[in-house]
Formats: structure tokens, sequence, C-alpha cells
């Protein structure tokens, strides 16, 4: 179970890293270009969200740790499934609406560039 709570802390840095990233790629674009637009370079070049990612998974290393170590609580990992939901059903959908009312261009935005997952889009 060691290498389990291991393996789960160095998932949680890596995640932690790519949350932190992403946060500081869009702080620089935010501050080079107040007048807005959409940022495609980094990790935001394939995905929408990937701070939301990050966020995301860093739960579920939390998860990972915590059940390393009990693994009788099994059962917690409801927090880390509602925390995803919250993101993939209320936080994006409300991002992505709300860039649509302030934003022209989102539609193709979004189509070029996937909502989470930072890989690049494959072409139909």
């Amino acid at each position: 179970m060691k290498h389990n709570r291991a393996a789960g802390f160095a998932f949680i840095a890596f995640v932690y890293v790519v949350a932190l990233v992403a946060d500081v790629q869009m702080w620089r674009f935010r501050r080079a270009n107040p007048a807005g637009g959409f940022i495609r370079q980094g990790l935001w070049r394939y995905a929408r969200h990937p701070n939301y990612l990050g966020e995301m998974l860093m739960w579920w290393g939390v998860y990972v740790v915590a059940l390393s170590a009990v693994p009788q609580y099994w059962w917690t990992g409801v927090g880390a499934l509602v925390n995803t939901a919250m993101f993939l059903f209320v936080s994006i959908p409300m991002a992505d609406r709300r860039n649509r009312q302030r934003r022209e261009g989102i539609d193709e935005y979004c189509r070029q560039t996937n909502s989470l997952m930072p890989i690049p889009r494959v072409k139909p």
C-alpha cells in the first residue's frame, strides 16, 4: 500500500503543476491581452479548461492516497466523484455559456479545442 501512497502523492504533485502552469499561462495572457480574446498557447492550445482538469485530477489523487492509508473508507471516493461531476456539469458549461455571451468566435474555438483533455484534436 505504501507504493500506492507514493504514486498518489506523485500524481497529486504532477496534476498540481498542470493546474499551476495553466493558471500562470492564463494570467500572462490576460496581462498581455487586456482586451480579451482566446488563449491558444501552452496547455490552452489543446484544452479550454486545463486548470479545471488539474483540479479534478488532484482530488482523485487525494482519494488514492487516502484509500491507500485506510482501504475500508473506499466510499470516500464519492467526494472526488461529486467534485468531477460539478466541474463537468456545472462549472464548465457555465464558463462556456458565459463565453458565448461575451465573446465572438467562441463556437469556432470550441470546435477547434477540446474541453478538458490537453491533447491535439483529431480533425474529421
